[in-house]
C-alpha cells in the first residue's frame, strides 16, 4: 500500500512529497564468494524491487 501527499510550497516555490509505503516481506537470496560483495548485491536487488514496485503503483 502506498500513501502519498504532494503539495506545492508557495514560500519556497517547490514541490514537497511525503511517501508512506507498506510492503509485503521481501526475501532476497544471493550467493557470493566474498562476504563483502553480499551487501552490495543484496542492497542493489532490494532497491530494484522497491523501484519497480513504485513505478507500477505510485501515481504522481
Amino acid at each position: 500500500m502506498i500513501e502519498s501527499d504532494i503539495v506545492k510550497d508557495k514560500g519556497l516555490n517547490c514541490w514537497k512529497a511525503t511517501l508512506k509505503i507498506k510492503l509485503p516481506p521481501i526475501i532476497v537470496t544471493k550467493v557470493a564468494s566474498e562476504k563483502r560483495d553480499l551487501h552490495r548485491s543484496i542492497t542493489r536487488e532490494v532497491n530494484d524491487i522497491v523501484s519497480e514496485y513504485l513505478e507500477k503503483n505510485l501515481e504522481i
